[in-house]
Protein backbone atom coordinates (compact mmCIF):
# COMPACT_ATOMS: atom_id res chain seq x y z
CA UNK A 1 0.00 0.00 0.00
CA UNK A 2 2.43 2.31 1.06
CA UNK A 3 4.19 1.66 -2.39
CA UNK A 4 1.14 3.18 -4.47
CA UNK A 5 0.50 6.05 -1.66
CA UNK A 6 4.38 7.22 -2.68
CA UNK A 7 3.60 6.41 -6.43
CA UNK A 8 0.74 8.74 -6.35
CA UNK A 9 2.60 11.35 -4.61
CA UNK A 10 5.51 11.66 -6.84
CA UNK A 11 3.06 12.13 -9.82
CA UNK A 12 1.55 14.94 -8.04
CA UNK A 13 4.61 16.30 -7.40
CA UNK A 14 5.99 16.25 -10.96
CA UNK A 15 2.64 17.27 -11.97
CA UNK A 16 2.69 20.54 -9.63
CA UNK A 17 6.52 21.18 -10.78
CA UNK A 18 4.99 21.77 -14.27
CA UNK A 19 2.27 23.78 -13.72
CA UNK A 20 5.17 26.02 -11.66
CA UNK A 21 7.09 25.85 -14.76
CA UNK A 22 4.04 27.03 -17.12
CA UNK A 23 3.12 29.55 -15.03
CA UNK A 24 6.84 30.73 -14.85
CA UNK A 25 7.10 31.21 -18.70
CA UNK A 26 3.94 32.96 -18.88
CA UNK A 27 4.98 35.56 -16.36
CA UNK A 28 7.83 35.88 -18.80
CA UNK A 29 5.87 36.02 -21.93
CA UNK A 30 3.86 39.16 -20.35
CA UNK A 31 6.84 40.84 -19.14
CA UNK A 32 8.65 40.46 -22.89
CA UNK A 33 4.74 41.96 -24.13
CA UNK A 34 5.28 44.70 -21.39
CA UNK A 35 8.45 45.63 -22.74
CA UNK A 36 7.57 45.47 -26.48
CA UNK A 37 4.84 47.71 -25.50
CA UNK A 38 6.97 50.12 -23.43
CA UNK A 39 9.44 49.94 -26.44
CA UNK A 40 7.38 51.80 -29.14
CA UNK A 41 5.98 55.03 -26.49
CA UNK A 42 9.83 55.98 -26.27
Amino acid sequence: MYIYVCMYVCMYVSREREREREREREREREREREREREEPRL
